[in-house]
C-alpha cells in the first residue's frame, strides 16, 4: 500500500498554521487537482468532509469522504476516508514549531482499484496523489507567510 510522506518549514507560528490549514473549503484555490472540498458535519474538534477531486488524464473525477479529527493539543489531524472511490485512504498532519515556525508533516497512505486497468495506472495514481499533498502544503505555505486567513 503506498505511503506518500511530505514536508515544508512555514515562516508562521504553529497557532496560525493549525488554524488556517481547517480551512478545507479554500483548499481548491491553491490545489489544481481538487475540485472542491465541503464539510458535511462539524462537531468540537471532529470535522466529516466531501471531497471531489480531477484526474484530468483519466477524464474523470474522483469522489471521497473522510473523518478528520484536529488535535491542538497535540498538533495534528488524524483523517481516514470512510466512502468514495479510495478503498482506503487516511493519514496525519503534524505540526511542530521549528523556531520562529512551523515545521508541517504530512503522511498519507491509500490504496486505490480500478478494475481492468488499474494495475496500469497505480503510477498515475501514486503521482497524482504526491502531486497533491505537494499542492496542499505549498498552498498552506502560501496562506500563511502572505497573512491571508
Amino acid at each position: 500500500m503506498p505511503l506518500i510522506e511530505k514536508e515544508i518549514e512555514i515562516n508562521a507560528p504553529l497557532e496560525k498554521v493549525f488554524e488556517i490549514a481547517q480551512d478545507v473549503e479554500e483548499y481548491p484555490h491553491f490545489m489544481p487537482s481538487i475540485k472542491s472540498v465541503r464539510i458535511l458535519e462539524k462537531e468540537g474538534d471532529r470535522r466529516i468532509t466531501e471531497w471531489v477531486g480531477r484526474v484530468e488524464e483519466l477524464g474523470r473525477t474522483i469522489t471521497w469522504k473522510e473523518e478528520d479529527i484536529w488535535d491542538k493539543e497535540r498538533g495534528e489531524c488524524r483523517f481516514r476516508g470512510f466512502e468514495g472511490d479510495f478503498n482506503k485512504y487516511e493519514g496525519v498532519w503534524i505540526f511542530q514549531r521549528k523556531g520562529e515556525g512551523t515545521l508541517v508533516r504530512l503522511k498519507i497512505e491509500y490504496e486505490m482499484h480500478i478494475p481492468l486497468i488499474g494495475v496500469l495506472l497505480q503510477g498515475l495514481i501514486k503521482r497524482k496523489v504526491e502531486e497533491s499533498a505537494r499542492d496542499m502544503l505549498e498552498g498552506l505555505k502560501e496562506r500563511c507567510e502572505l497573512g491571508e486567513v
